[in-house]
């Protein structure tokens, strides 16, 4: 399994998180009032979940920003 695909989005990532909190940190406040959220989280996760679903299509992405209160996940 190749994971250098994965490991560059990471480290795209990372330097989008710092970028963002050198210069732009503007913070919304989560639905369920669970603390903050940034461009950076966003951002953070779109870079990793894209990287797997282009190079993992038949594997699944469960996100913390994603928006669902509850996944439910079912064993084949």
């Amino acid at each position: 399994m190749n994971l250098e695909p994965i490991k560059t989005a990471a480290r795209q990532a990372a330097a989008l998180c710092s970028t963002v909190q050198k210069r732009h940190f503007v913070t919304s406040q989560k639905a369920d009032n669970d603390g903050p959220v940034t461009i950076a989280d966003y951002g953070a996760q779109a870079l990793i979940a894209n990287a797997i679903k282009l190079h993992f299509p038949g594997d699944a992405v469960l996100a913390e920003e994603s928006g669902e209160q509850f996944v439910g996940l079912v064993p084949p």
